[in-house]
């Protein structure tokens, strides 16, 4: 039975076929003798043509690193010396190698770029009161030294050249370059042209609106900061014209609306124009905020109302101010407050004051319009503007800027809240898309 069962297995076992290897056969091109010598940065492809074997395992060596698995190798130094460069192909059967020693030399191109000027030509201009900013930008190369020169003076001796302070006021540096390596040197000289910045002029008053008594004095100075050569300056008080120094000083005696408008020009032509609104009172005033600053300032949205400052969408003669706060009455009465403790941390009493003047613009397409504020004493204390006429909307002009006052008993009040949509019986009459919009919130005193 043993018998039996041995033959049966015998039987059973399938023919292996013993792995036969042929000797490798490598051919190498002339082409690979050419690369003895190449440059940095040079790719040199060597190449090794494979005649005859199977199951080869194949590899390109640099220094004994393995660079490439395949029959050719493209490889590029970023250093000189000398290198060895190997092949190696074997099976079972068999092997080839074969070993070419390659010499890289260095290179040398180099070009000067700045940041106005991508290659520097014969001159380049700098702003002045800046730093000259010059690049020596190694196109080929290795190991390579830098030596900058301004006006014959060594001042930087790294690729970047961005050590040198340019003082204000025209003026012209000749700066020299030299960079090197083992290969050889190269040199560029060239004109740096320090030019004058545009016109720039800041003013010792940044409010864009100026409000006061009979009697006040606006001043204002005019400082050129770049560009002052051949400035001239002009100031009108509305068309006329009352300074042509830097300085404006103005006495308004009598109470109106006026503008104070600034001209600069220098001798290349350059302007620079500034507006002031100044609002003269026969009383006095004090403003609580012009949303100038593109915040809310003192004000403050409650019960998710939607107010928020935004552009000024209807600029004009009447309010040319940049920002404004808007009101919208999509789902109530559109308001917005602001606490006494708020308004005394300013340091005002709010009791010495008897309203309030606000410039609104109305658009027509509104819900029907009552100028409200809920002074908050006790419950509920609707103030309308004065004049204002429930029936026919008077005083007012639709699609434009309206200034409105409300004289309002301020003893005991802790908030006052404009309330633009309500109707004449104190509720909430917001319209979906409706909108007002607010401006220049004073306090007054009556005479």
């Amino acid at each position: 039975m043993l018998l039996a069962a041995s033959v049966l297995l015998w039987g059973c076992t399938a023919e292996v076929e013993p792995v036969t290897f042929t000797a490798p056969v490598v051919e190498f091109p002339d082409e690979n003798e050419s690369l003895a010598t190449v440059s940095v940065g040079e790719p040199a492809t060597f190449t090794a043509e494979i005649v005859s074997g199977n199951g080869l395992t194949t590899g390109w060596y640099v220094d004994g690193v393995l660079e490439s698995s395949g029959s050719t190798l493209t490889y590029t130094w970023d250093a000189p010396g000398e290198y060895v460069v190997r092949f190696e192909a074997s099976n079972g059967a068999g092997s080839v190698e074969k070993e070419y020693n390659v010499s890289v030399t260095d290179r040398l191109e180099i070009f000067i770029s700045s940041e106005s000027e991508y290659e520097v030509g014969e001159s380049v201009d700098f702003y002045e009161d800046s730093f000259m900013r010059l690049y020596a930008v190694v196109v080929e190369g290795s190991n390579v030294q830098h030596e900058w020169k301004v006006d014959g003076e060594v001042k930087c001796t790294e690729a970047y050249f961005n050590t040198y302070e340019l003082e204000l006021g025209a003026a012209t540096h000749t700066v020299s370059y030299r960079g090197w390596n083992s290969v050889g040197e190269i040199e560029k000289e060239f004109t740096a042209n320090v030019v004058e910045r545009p016109l720039t002029v800041s003013f010792s008053e940044e409010a864009t609106t100026i409000a006061g008594l009979e009697g006040l004095t606006v001043s204002i100075t005019a400082t050129v900061d770049y560009g002052a050569t051949g400035i001239e300056h002009s100031w009108k008080v509305d068309d006329a014209e009352v300074s042509t120094t830097n300085e404006f000083s103005h006495k308004f005696n009598e109470a109106g609306d006026y503008e104070i408008s600034y001209y600069g020009v220098n001798a290349k032509g350059e302007e620079v124009n500034r507006t002031w609104a100044v609002v003269v009172s026969t009383r006095e005033e004090f403003l609580l905020d012009d949303f100038e600053s593109g915040e809310k300032g003192i004000f403050v949205t409650q019960n998710g109302a939607k107010v928020g400052i935004e552009a000024n969408p209807f600029p004009s003669e009447k309010n040319s101010s940049a920002y404004v706060l808007a009101a919208r009455g999509d789902s109530g009465s559109g308001y917005f407050g602001f606490t006494e403790s708020v308004v005394s941390a300013m340091g005002i009493n709010i009791d010495d004051w008897d309203g309030i003047k606000v410039d609104m613009y109305i658009p027509s397409d509104v819900a029907k319009f009552y100028p409200v504020m809920d002074a908050k004493t006790s419950g509920s204390n609707y103030v309308y503007a004065n004049g204002f006429d429930k029936e026919t909307g008077e005083p007012y002009e639709w699609d434009t800027w309206v200034t409105l006052e409300y004289d309002i008993d301020f003893a005991g009040m802790k908030q006052l809240q404009p309330r633009p949509f309500v109707n004449a019986n104190g509720g909430s009459a917001g319209k979906k898309g409706g909108v007002v919009y607010y401006d220049n919130f004073y306090l007054y005193k009556n005479n």
